[in-house]
């Protein structure tokens, strides 16, 4: 804390920098900074533009999966619950949310913009799976075409189950390791290894009644196309 109180004002990327030298520093370490910011794809112009030395690395999941762990999360269904309320109230965001409209919103909804309400209110309301497969679709979509606007020798990306990650993941992760300049260390790619739950998470929309993975393949279908034509390696 004194270290960074006594730096001058000067723009957040070059705090950052400096923060990220004293940490180096104070733990001995060399290499890269890695940083994951997920839902990060619609934004990929603004660390582009404060870090132009930087690159990045699209780590992606088959779609279905993706959209069935989307609508078992909080965060996700929350989003959802904020568009539905936006669209009955006739504003294309839900940042233009007024006090005017909360009378328009619906007593099982209303919670939502009092900043108090019971989860179950959004975890066990119902909202068909395609629906996350269509927000999963738009994301994905936009974020590719974003990322498509970097230089192709700063990008690059690494698929959680079409490529060999779950299968071979010492030498997966060894490519990663590379395109951002550090050392694929033995003891890291054994930690890294450990930490994956390929029975549990590949293919789990598979397990569901028969009618809705077919449901989610299909408005995935756009989107998995996009990444197929993206995934090429530099």
């Amino acid at each position: 804390m004194p270290e960074i109180r006594a730096r001058p004002a000067r723009p957040a990327p070059l705090q950052w920098q400096t923060f990220f030298s004293l940490l180096a520093e104070r733990f001995g370490a060399t290499g890269a900074v890695v940083e994951r910011s997920g839902l990060s794809l619609g934004n990929v112009g603004q660390p582009r533009a404060l870090f132009p030395q930087a690159r990045f690395a699209h780590l992606y999941r088959s779609g279905p999966d993706c959209a069935l762990s989307m609508s078992r999360h909080i965060a996700f269904r929350v989003i959802l619950m904020m568009l539905e309320i936006a669209e009955r109230c006739g504003v294309d965001s839900p940042y233009e949310l007024t006090a005017e409209h909360f009378a328009q919103v619906p007593p099982a909804l209303a919670p939502l913009l009092t900043g108090t309400y019971d989860p179950a209110l959004i975890m066990d309301r119902p909202i068909p799976l395609p629906v996350f497969g269509d927000m999963w679709l738009r994301w994905i979509v936009d974020g590719v075409r974003n990322l498509e606007e970097l230089p192709a020798g700063i990008r690059t990306s690494l698929s959680y189950e079409d490529q060999d990650l779950l299968a071979e993941p010492r030498e997966e992760l060894t490519r990663p390791a590379g395109f951002i300049g550090v050392e694929a260390r033995p003891d890291w790619l054994e930690a890294a290894a450990g930490l994956l739950d390929g029975d549990g998470r590949r293919g789990s929309a598979g397990l569901l009644d028969p009618a809705e993975p077919e449901a989610l393949r299909q408005s995935c279908a756009e989107c998995t196309a996009a990444l197929a034509g993206a995934a090429g390696r530099p």
